[in-house]
């Protein structure tokens, strides 16, 4: 219960208004009132009203109710057409929607990538074990996989901006960057042996290769920025 037989007699002595604001079993927000609402407070209310249509059934039971209190409370201002403490409680809601929004999103990507990742490694491990002997192009990819997993650690951490938490939409923007820090960790590969690179053959060993997949698994611009580079002298005919 968030406000309950609230009492605003009016000046000419008429009945109490009686109004209800709960939270029901279902974890959804509502209200009753024994009188009609005017034009203005039906506006605000349905200002409040129209927040419990972001998702937040995912949420823990604790962080739905606080909410849903958080809403609630803007229904009670609502009620007695405070507009400020509407505006303040709908703002409050909404960063904190985002807050547990975004925190979700975060452990869910996290937890989705170091699985695959534990996964990759084992896979990695078994294939070159059975092919005894070692494949600089397949150790390539591999540390472009690795890179492309540092890298998503460490933007997990910064990343400000709140996304879906559909563990599909997840699991896929997990798998999307792995395939490319692989497919840049073989890039860089051929890259390092191209006369374009025009890397000295003395210092092309398999711990340079390595470090440099690694890069271009990680950056998401080392090698498009490369693509463009050669791309302009390719069209100037240089």
């Amino acid at each position: 219960m968030i406000s309950s037989d609230y009492e605003d007699s009016s000046a000419n002595g008429g009945n109490p208004k009686k109004e209800i604001v709960f939270i029901d079993t279902n974890y959804d927000l509502d209200w009753i009132t024994s009188y009609s609402l005017d034009e203005h407070a039906q506006h605000l209310v349905n200002d409040i009203m129209v927040m419990t249509s972001l998702p937040y059934k995912h949420f823990s039971k604790e962080k739905q109710l606080s909410f849903l209190r958080m809403l609630g409370q803007g229904i009670v201002a609502a009620l007695s057409e405070n507009d400020e403490d509407v505006r303040r409680c709908r703002e409050q809601a909404s960063v904190y929607h985002r807050l547990v929004s975004l925190d979700l999103y975060k452990k869910l990507r996290l937890k989705i990538s170091t699985i695959l990742f534990g996964l990759v490694i084992i896979l990695f491990g078994v294939v070159t074990w059975l092919m005894k002997a070692e494949n600089l192009v397949l150790t390539a990819g591999f540390w472009g996989f690795v890179g492309a997993y540092i890298s998503i650690c460490y933007k997990n951490g910064k990343n400000e901006s709140s996304y879906s938490i559909n563990k599909k939409f997840v699991f896929w923007d997990v798998v999307g960057r792995f395939v490319i820090g692989t497919v840049f960790g073989v890039v860089a590969f051929y890259f390092t042996n191209s006369v374009l690179f025009k890397m000295d053959p003395s210092i092309r060993t398999r711990e340079n290769i390595v470090i440099i997949a690694l890069i271009a698994g990680f950056s998401e611009k080392l090698i498009p920025s490369l693509i463009g580079k050669y791309e302009n002298k390719f069209f100037k005919g240089e």
